[in-house]
């Protein structure tokens, strides 16, 4: 197979004939023998297809869609259909914020007795950045109605403002 890809590097040569055999479609699956086929690698642990299916999967969310491995028993994979693409979204945000207020918890548990001054600026500074990633995301997450974008830009950047003069 590998001698017959006329697109480089695997991944791309794999959407292309994806989508040209209209394989690309919002509640579809796709057994992986038909991705091994296309990549050329047979072995799905290898880190040869690893990487490839990544940056395939990357294609796919560029193109509007997202797929799961989920109830298909290891026997490929499947396009989310358009109504299971908000909750994904909703359910990756919410792991997102959950692991910066971890992240910021596991940083504020770091002793900082003989560290340098800057270790322990740059300590404080990300674990008060990842507090509040963390927790504005979750106060978005919870909104029904969001405010413009560019109200919320506005609104941080007269918070750093803010913030720049108080020090």
């Amino acid at each position: 197979m590998k001698d017959e890809l006329k697109t480089w590097p695997p991944s791309k040569f794999a959407f292309e004939q994806m989508q040209a055999a209209g394989e690309v479609k919002y509640g579809l699956a796709i057994p992986w023998e038909r991705i091994e086929e296309l990549f050329g690698i047979n072995d799905r642990e290898s880190w040869p297809f690893r990487g490839e299916w990544f940056a395939l999967r990357g294609m796919f969310e560029e193109a509007g869609l997202f797929v799961t491995e989920a109830k298909m028993n290891d026997i490929g994979f499947r396009f989310l259909d358009r109504v299971e693409m908000a909750d994904a979204v909703r359910n990756r945000e919410n792991k997102k914020s959950d692991d910066s207020l971890r992240k910021s918890l596991a940083l504020s548990k770091v002793p900082r007795d003989g560290l340098a001054e800057n270790d322990v600026k740059k300590i404080d500074h990300w674990e008060a950045k990842a507090a509040l990633i963390g927790a504005t995301s979750k106060v978005l997450l919870r909104k029904r109605s969001l405010p413009s974008p560019e109200m919320a830009i506005r609104s941080v950047k007269e918070y750093l403002k803010d913030a720049t003069a108080e020090e």
